[in-house]
């Protein structure tokens, strides 16, 4: 994780979720070498994953 809401995080090291405060943004950098194929990235809160806050990342190497 880059940042939220334009301010720099410290990385503290590989994390699976992240608080974003309402109507903010994150900025990440994921670098995937060793695990080719699909997964998901995706909102754990419920109404917001149901509108869309999810995607499909197709892993190639």
């Amino acid at each position: 994780m880059l940042s939220i809401n334009g301010k720099p995080q410290v990385n503290y090291g590989l994390r699976d979720t992240v608080d974003v405060p309402p109507r903010g943004n994150m900025v990440v950098r994921i670098r995937f070498f060793d695990y080719p194929g699909k997964t998901v990235l995706h909102c754990h809160i419920l109404n917001p994953e149901d509108e869309g806050m999810m995607a499909v990342l197709q892993i190639d190497k």
